[in-house]
């Protein structure tokens, strides 16, 4: 995946499939939440129309002992996340707790992080910007992830 393809080329489901069939193993009941590209796409004009915590929604909720949101990330070796999605995600998670879910394809692993583990996790990795639209992005090595 490389941030210089078009969105349709880089959306995936992958991980979101990982993460609805993880939550099936363990009999957990959820309700997919946020946007659902591939099956119910919205134009980029209009999404763009959108307030920034509406465009970051995160992508179920999940139901245990209580409710939770669950935000799904795919990646590689690397797992790249924006300086302002994680702004926004801190959003989320005042409402409700927040989980990251993210899938290593390269490792065909899966890592459960709160949103407390990921604000420890960004303080210690490097910084870098897109060149593309020049939004600043935690650089992850899905290592630092164990």
């Amino acid at each position: 995946m490389d941030y210089k393809q078009d969105f349709k080329t880089r959306y995936t489901s992958l991980a979101e499939d990982k993460c609805e069939e993880y939550l099936k193993a363990k009999d957990i009941e959820y309700k997919r939440f946020g946007w659902d590209f591939l099956k119910d796409p919205i134009s980029s004009n209009n999404f763009f129309k959108l307030p920034n915590n509406m465009r970051s929604l995160p992508d179920y909720i999940i139901f245990t002992d209580k409710a939770y949101f669950i935000e799904v990330k795919g990646c590689k070796d690397f797992l790249r996340i924006k300086h302002d999605d994680m702004k926004i995600y801190t959003f989320w998670n005042n409402i409700m707790d927040l989980f990251f879910f993210i899938y290593s394809s390269s490792g065909n692993k899966i890592y459960k992080k709160s949103h407390s583990d990921m604000n420890e996790i960004t303080k210690h990795c490097e910084t870098k910007v897109y060149p593309d639209n020049n939004k600043k992005y935690f650089l992850i090595k899905v290592k630092d992830l164990e």
